[in-house]
């Protein structure tokens, strides 16, 4: 991808133009002292989408409180963190699909006695994912989440 637009004081100011590599206008945006106002991109049949944000991550449907109570029901404190008294924290990698769908989820954290295993567990099973967007068409992103255990500490 090849971009063009004018840059003071180390930032983009007006007008910038993004080309794929054959040279074919893929977005146009507006900037001021280097903040994004708006832009428009396109894809490959000519749709285009408004946007004022380069990157919009996914999310979870209904938001913390939902993945929250989800994780209140249904997360187990492992035998093995529960008899050397564990605390900590496992941290869930996941690829969410141009559909929200879940593609690929990964344990990021590796905290050890069994927890790292039940919160993916857990989480492989949560299907309601809001797909991210780039240039305001869906993408495939990366998002990560968190779990405590003991389980009770998800209540905060």
């Amino acid at each position: 991808m090849l971009e063009e637009g004018f840059i003071s004081k180390g930032l983009k100011v007006g007008n910038w133009m993004g080309y794929s590599n054959s040279g074919i206008a893929i977005y146009k945006e507006k900037y001021e002292n280097g903040k994004l106002i708006q832009g428009i991109s396109y894809d490959s049949i000519g749709n285009s989408y408004f946007y004022t944000n380069i990157t919009e991550l996914p999310t979870i449907y209904g938001g913390d409180s939902a993945l929250k109570q989800y994780l209140t029901a249904e997360l187990n404190y492992p035998e093995a963190a529960q008899k050397n008294s564990f605390y900590g924290r496992a941290i869930v990698q996941l690829t969410i699909g141009k559909n929200g769908e879940l593609l690929k989820a990964d344990s990021f954290s590796k905290i050890g006695f069994g927890c790292d295993q039940e919160a993916l567990r857990v989480i492989k099973n949560w299907k309601q994912f809001i797909p991210g967007k780039t240039r305001g068409q869906l993408d495939n992103m990366n998002m990560f989440i968190f779990i405590e255990f003991p389980p009770e500490n998800n209540l905060k």
